[in-house]
């Protein structure tokens, strides 16, 4: 339990704790003015300087670490591990504690000291809460003293959401492994649980990583992608192959020009031929054909034209004979010559043509088996682009291939998991059954109504909930996280280690009925004193719900400090600040 909690600086009010209802009062004044507000008191301050001295980060919105505080020190008394001790921790040097009590040297940390006062960094003095506390040794995954104190001390705003949580966003899994702790169930299988879901998000990361890989590929099924590599190993293999036979030709295109030329050059002379070839054939028939006119012939050609020719005529006929075999002669001579010449000019081409065809085929030849380096590059930049496209498929099979493989052992390990949880909790029935009879007592008490308090295992993990009838008012979502935390404390006096306290803020009896606010402090009374542990809360004095109380209960025999807003000495610290 808590004994009190002081201050090196005279203005502080100290508070001396007891055993069982402990009250720390907010009154106002009649005279205080509307401005005027109780936040300031320092309620919620007492337990942030609790909290401070057990540890918490200068980072918490509540922290007493602010530079109107330099030179503030302040000292919890309490006890731990069966002894009474006193922690003290500066708002300057806040990164260290001194603790002073008997038998200090026996605690692991630190393990060689011989007097009754050390001085702890305060990560290490954590340690010691933790072990003494809460029994945890050494390094414990998923659970640490800060994050269970948070539920037995709860000084944030955000811790009054809901029972379960002790700031805001915590995680589903941190949930289920710290409820699972207090609850005395296995927080070892919900910490397996939270591992599942780190497992399932990296199967998540993959599929997606597969998706983003396949692009806009529809069919991206293992037997799909398997075909289409084996088609592109083998074209890759033949492209390989066919670059490394290639023969890059510098003047590869000048050679191309020069074979189209030559083409070019041939199909001009071959046609040359052919006409001169025609033009010689018609040379060789008017040869054969040219034939000399008799002078019988001749005359009867002019007889036939009935004409009759005198004897002069007929003389001349014979010049004239003379003549004509002159002139046949002289054509069949230029016939001759200029069929002579047109052999000549046709074997010269075709020698010529033959040259050409020859010269062709060579650069033929040069074209056929070697290439331009354009070309080589053109295919090489395919070949590259398959050589990429093979690996991303066989990156893809092989990605497919271990998602296959995480997902079936993920769903061999939910299963699994279902299976050990359910077997768990039902080993556990008496702890859980002892924890859920609790919190339907409270809730009976309150509201004469009963509580559930829910546990099961689920196919995705485990499941609390707490329900109370009337759940939607404000009110009892409070009682509820009030009744929760009430069995906690219920359930953990029987323990050997507990923190041996609970502690509440006055906001968790904002907006709740007079008769519930008034049976939660009766509650508290009971139960904290049937069982052994301290109960503390702060309260404003014009919310105590008088005429509800029973008549044995009275609030001022709870009251171990009152605040008022008359004087600045009426504060927990004695000075007004801004932080």
């Amino acid at each position: 339990m808590i004994h009190a909690v002081t201050a090196n600086m005279p203005s502080f009010r100290e508070v001396h704790f007891r055993p069982g209802l402990n009250i720390i009062l907010a009154d106002r004044s009649t005279t205080a003015s509307v401005r005027d507000s109780r936040n300031s008191l320092g309620k919620t301050t007492l337990l942030a300087i609790i909290d401070f001295c057990l540890g918490s980060s200068i980072t918490n919105k509540s922290t007493p670490c602010v530079p109107a505080l330099s030179g503030w020190e302040f000292t919890l008394t309490f006890d731990l591990d069966g002894k009474t001790i006193q922690v003290t921790r500066s708002v300057d040097e806040n990164h260290l504690v001194r603790v002073y009590g008997s038998d200090l040297p026996s605690w692991p940390v630190p393990p060689n000291s011989d007097c009754e006062q050390v001085t702890f960094p305060v990560e290490s003095w954590c340690i010691v809460l933790g072990l003494y506390m809460f029994g945890l040794g050494g390094r414990t995954s998923g659970v640490s003293f800060r994050s269970l104190i948070g539920y037995f001390l709860r000084v944030n705003k955000d811790s009054y959401d809901e029972p379960f949580q002790f700031f805001k966003k915590q995680s589903t899994i941190s949930k289920w492994i710290h409820t699972s702790f207090l609850l005395n169930l296995s927080w070892q299988l919900a910490a397996e649980w939270g591992n599942l879901a780190k497992a399932k998000a990296e199967v998540s990361v993959l599929e997606k990583a597969i998706k983003e890989i396949g692009g806009d590929s529809a069919d991206c099924s293992l037997g799909t992608l398997d075909a289409k590599r084996v088609q592109l190993a083998t074209s890759v293999r033949v492209n390989s192959q066919g670059l490394k036979s290639f023969r890059v030709t510098p003047n590869y295109r000048d050679l191309e020009q020069q074979a189209n030329d030559l083409t070019r050059e041939i199909q001009k002379a071959h046609n040359d031929n052919a006409l001169d070839a025609n033009t010689l054939k018609g040379y060789e028939q008017s040869i054969t054909s040219e034939n000399y006119l008799g002078e019988d012939k001749l005359i009867s050609l002019y007889r036939s034209a009935r004409i009759e020719l005198p004897g002069i005529v007929t003389a001349r006929l014979r010049d004239v004979r003379e003549f004509h075999r002159t002139v046949v002669k002289n054509r069949r001579e230029f016939l001759q010559a200029e069929a002579q010449n047109l052999r000549a000019v046709i074997k010269d081409r075709t020698n010529k043509l033959a040259a050409l065809i020859e010269t062709r085929a060579k650069l033929m030849e040069i074209l056929r088996t070697s290439g331009a380096l354009d070309e080589y590059t053109k295919l090489q930049e395919a070949h590259l682009k398959q050589v990429e496209s093979l690996k991303s498929i066989e990156q893809r099979i092989e990605s497919l291939r271990a998602l296959g493989q995480k997902s079936s052992a993920v769903r061999v390990e939910k299963e699994l998991l279902f299976t050990r949880t359910v077997q768990d909790l039902q080993d556990r029935s008496e702890q859980k059954d002892a924890a859920i009879a609790f919190f339907d007592a409270n809730s009976r008490f309150l509201y004469n109504r009963s509580g559930m308090l829910k546990i099961e295992a689920k196919p995705n993990g485990l499941y609390f909930d707490v329900h109370i009838p009337a759940r939607d008012s404000h009110g009892v979502g409070n009682m509820q996280i009030f009744c929760f935390d009430i069995a906690v404390a219920q359930l953990w006096s029987s323990r050997d280690k507990s923190p041996g306290f609970i502690a509440h803020d006055s906001i968790i009896f904002a907006d709740v009925d007079e008769r519930q606010r008034a049976k939660a402090l009766e509650l508290a009374k009971q139960e904290s004193n049937r069982l052994g542990f301290q109960y503390i809360c702060t309260y404003n004095s014009d919310n105590i719900p008088t005429c509800d109380f029973s008549e044995d209960f009275s609030v001022e025999d709870h009251v171990v400090l009152r605040l008022t807003d008359d004087t600045d000495a009426g504060s927990l610290l004695g000075i007004r600040f801004e932080r």
